[in-house]
């Protein structure tokens, strides 16, 4: 009888102690929620921003800059969906740990295999969201995408960006050749303007 109550209590230590790591995991991954949306706000901005500049001041150099900030924020999402797939599968993990432990509960009396399994489950989980958090490795955002609709709105700054930066040094280059074109035609028309009043003034 002694020995059940220290299991009995042993198991009730866990299952205190896996509903705070449960808490802390579901918190984490709110925090990557909101962080990710402030990413993606803060990319918005920044390329508005810079577009906008670009197109105020008619210089493709910062167009060509805006171009960048898709690709930078778009590495971050992915880290962020990254972040947010680990947390979310530990979450999975601990309410499946839950459920197995209730079920030992109501079915313990029937099937002893059960409640075995459920308090080996119980014992075998490692506590501590950071103390297990897997190592990060950039190869793992290859599989990995941040959502289809902000997918094709990188996808369209990116583009926008590109597209104006394009336009405004086709006008710079056009404009230098045109400034060329004139310079050079004054030029002549003042040589002869030259001759015309030597010829008038021996």
């Amino acid at each position: 009888m002694a020995d059940q109550d220290t299991t009995s209590e042993r198991l009730d230590r866990l299952v205190r102690l896996l509903e705070i790591d449960y808490v802390n995991t579901t918190r984490f991954i709110d925090g990557v929620l909101s962080t990710t949306n402030a990413l993606r706000a803060l990319a918005i901005t920044l390329w508005l921003a810079a577009v906008g500049g670009a197109a105020t001041f008619g210089v493709w150099a910062i167009a060509l800059a805006a171009a960048g900030i898709p690709l930078a924020f778009a590495l971050l999402d992915r880290h962020q969906s990254w972040l947010y797939r680990v947390a979310l599968s530990r979450a999975t993990e601990i309410e499946r740990l839950w459920r197995a432990y209730f079920e030992s509960l109501g079915r313990g009396a029937d099937d002893e295999e059960l409640v075995r399994k459920a308090r080996a489950g119980l014992e075998a989980h490692r506590f501590g969201l950071f103390l297990n958090f897997l190592q990060f490795d950039w190869r793992e955002l290859k599989g990995i995408k941040p959502t289809a609709f902000f997918e094709w709105i990188y996808w369209a700054m990116l583009v926008g960006a590109l597209l104006l930066a394009a336009i405004l040094g086709g006008r710079e280059i056009y404009d230098h050749t045109s400034g060329d074109d004139s310079r050079g035609h004054n030029c002549h028309a003042r040589i002869e303007h030259c001759d015309q009043d030597r010829n008038q003034h021996p």
